[in-house]
C-alpha cells in the first residue's frame, strides 16, 4: 500500500499539466468616432511570473475591420518545476511577482476599463477589448 502511495504522489510530482499563460483576447481599434482602424500594430505582453523566467510579445496588425485576434496561450509544468517556479519568483523581494498576466496595447494606446488599464491575471479565459484612438 505505501508503494502506490508513494507511485501516485511521484505521478502528481512529476507528470505536467497544462495551464492557461494568456487567455484568447479579441482587440478591436476604433478612431474617435467609433470606425474601425486598418493597420494599426497591435501587442500582447504576457507571462506568468511563477513559472516563466521571461516575457513574451505578440505583434500583429489590424485588417480593414480593424481587429485582431490572439489566440490562447498554454504552458505545460509539473508539480515539481512549479515549485521551483514560485520559490525562485520570490527572489524579487518585495517587488516579485507571482502568476499570469498579460496586457494588449495599440501604439502606446492600451484598453481602459472603469478608468483603470485592462489587464488579465487569471481569468476569463477570453477577453474582449477596444482600444479608441482620440
Amino acid at each position: 500500500m505505501k508503494i502506490l502511495i508513494f507511485l501516485a504522489a511521484l505521478i502528481l510530482v512529476v507528470v505536467p499539466y497544462p495551464t492557461l499563460v494568456a487567455p484568447e483576447w479579441s482587440v478591436l481599434v476604433v478612431d474617435g468616432q467609433s470606425k474601425p482602424l486598418n493597420g494599426v500594430s497591435v501587442r500582447e505582453s504576457y507571462q506568468n511570473y511563477s513559472l516563466e523566467r521571461t516575457g513574451y510579445e505578440v505583434d500583429t496588425i489590424t485588417g480593414g475591420d480593424g481587429k485582431v485576434l490572439f489566440p490562447a496561450k498554454r504552458i505545460w509544468s509539473n508539480l515539481l518545476l512549479r515549485s521551483i517556479g514560485f520559490l525562485g519568483a520570490l527572489s524579487g523581494g518585495v517587488h516579485a511577482s507571482f502568476g499570469p498576466h498579460d496586457y494588449v496595447m495599440a501604439n502606446g494606446a492600451s484598453p481602459i476599463t472603469n478608468g483603470y488599464l485592462e489587464d488579465w491575471t487569471g481569468r476569463p479565459s477570453k477577453m474582449s477589448s477596444v482600444i479608441v484612438f482620440r
